[in-house]
């Protein structure tokens, strides 16, 4: 996993470095935040990103023109150090040339999805540890705190993954080392923990495994004021009491059959932002529940479903979608979902069934429509303490009232502003009016915005309030 040669290199895994193709290192760069932020930002993310985009990122306070001189600014400058690293495409999209530029962050996401398991040692720790930028949208801090959680989870499975490949090829000792490693990454991974208390048991070290566990403990009183899950305690208690598990605790749990996210005929308008925000809320380590909630017609479960679309590749073990407009009596919510999993049970087993089932396993369940079933809630919050793995998002128009939950508000769609007229032919800034034009073509695929029908059309949308469904 090493650069080509002649490329310029970046790596912000563990370090902030940025070296030249002739390998001189460019500490001018490292030096002025908001441009390295602006070459990570484009590293990290392949393709193409408009101008205008990138000009709400990085310099909001900027009126407009003053944030294109900026951002003009900013790429001569880097150009400059770094050579022609930047390809444009017309004249509003710009993106990175990835034959000059290589970045370590950006190859660990590649070879871990190429199924290259030396991709893991590019990680050497945080994305751009201690770095952050002033003056800049929200949202681009947002999208930093993401990337950071999301490449540390990517890294962790990746360990665990092959922690358990090792233990199966007779090499415990370097599984060990592979666990050890998934734990100091993130040691607050009680996933991570349990591994390694099972592979230091498992080499007749269960004083080790013993000590790993209350170190454990220190960390996440300290930390979060919380105790460790009761099936660390209960693994714990096996240890000490030299009971180790029948089973090889090692080999991976055989993948379960995931249920496909339902597909719309209608296209998505908007939402881009929601799904941002809940897709990186679900990617933080203390974000387990996150209920998408907003009134009816607002389009909850098509936000919620998309939030799970995006997310599908943090869940390698299956997103579960669990439909429960048909349910009707709270009791039946762990049917409909047992149901989802293909797991068959008595009534009077069926949640430690559920629970058996999901094990260890990194999942999403997706419950769509709960507003009506509210006093399951208990046991979902059950589903989800005794899953460590597991997370739910779920799509009501009222909250759980769990204190582990999340919630995410489904807002309306953005109007026309008020006093201005949209312009006929041009990009429509209002979600509201390019979602009734969109649902207009589905039924008449001639419709068209013009100015005979422009300013009827604004004011439905704006007696409907934006609601999509209305």
């Amino acid at each position: 996993m090493s650069p080509k040669p002649l490329r310029v290199e970046l790596r912000f895994l563990g370090r902030i470095s940025v070296r030249a193709a002739d390998r001189s290192e460019v500490d001018t760069v490292v030096a002025q935040s908001k441009r390295l932020a602006l070459l990570a930002y484009l590293a990290l993310k392949p393709g193409f990103h408009r101008r205008d985009t990138l000009l709400g990122l990085f310099w909001p306070e900027l009126d407009m023109n003053g944030a294109r001189r900026a951002l003009r600014q900013a790429l001569h400058y880097l150009r400059e150090q770094l050579g022609d690293v930047f390809v444009p495409r017309g004249a509003e999209e710009i993106g990175v040339d990835g034959e000059r530029l290589w970045c370590d962050a950006a190859a660990l996401v590649r070879g871990l999805a190429e199924g290259d398991p030396a991709a893991v040692d590019l990680y050497e720790g945080e994305l751009l540890p201690g770095f952050h930028v002033t003056n800049a949208s929200p949202e681009l801090g947002f999208w930093l705190d993401g990337e950071r959680n999301r490449l540390q989870e990517k890294a962790v499975e990746a360990l665990r993954t092959g922690a358990v490949d090792r233990m199966a090829a007779g090499d415990p000792a370097a599984a060990l080392g592979l666990a050890r490693r998934a734990l100091s990454f993130d040691p607050l991974n009680e996933r991570a923990l349990r591994q390694l208390m099972k592979l230091l048991d498992a080499c007749g070290d269960r004083v080790g495994a013993i000590q790993a566990f209350e170190e454990f403990g220190r960390r996440i009183r300290a930390d979060l004021e919380m105790e460790p899950s009761p099936e660390s305690e209960a693994l714990a208690r096996r240890i000490r009491a030299r009971e180790a598990p029948a089973e090889t605790p090692f080999a991976p749990a055989e993948p379960a059959e995931r249920r496909s996210l339902p597909e719309f005929i209608t296209p998505l308008v908007g939402r881009g932002r929601e799904i941002a925000a809940g897709a990186e809320l679900l990617r933080r380590n203390d974000v387990r529940l996150l209920t998408v909630t907003g009134p009816g017609g607002i389009g909850k479960s098509r936000l919620t479903v998309e939030i799970a679309r995006e997310l599908e590749p943090d869940y390698p073990d299956g997103v579960w979608y669990v439909p429960l407009v048909p349910v009707s009596d709270p009791d039946h919510v762990v049917g409909a979902i047992a149901q989802a999993l293909g797991v068959k049970a008595r009534d009077d087993r069926l949640v430690e069934a559920v629970i058996e089932r999901l094990g260890d396993r990194r999942a999403l369940l997706v419950l769509d429509n709960f507003e009506h079933l509210l006093e399951a809630a208990a046991e979902v919050a059950r589903i989800l303490r005794e899953a460590p793995g597991v997370d739910a998002l779920v799509a009501s128009r009222t909250s759980l009232n769990l204190t582990i939950e999340h919630e995410l508000l489904a807002p309306p769609l953005s109007l026309p502003a008020p006093g201005r007229r949209i312009g006929v032919g041009l990009p429509l800034d209002s979600e509201a009016v390019a979602m009734f034009v969109a649902r207009a073509r589905f039924v008449d695929p001639g419709f068209r915005l013009d100015e005979d029908n422009v300013d009827s059309v604004s004011e439905i949308c704006r007696r409907l309030d934006g609601l999509p469904l209305a």
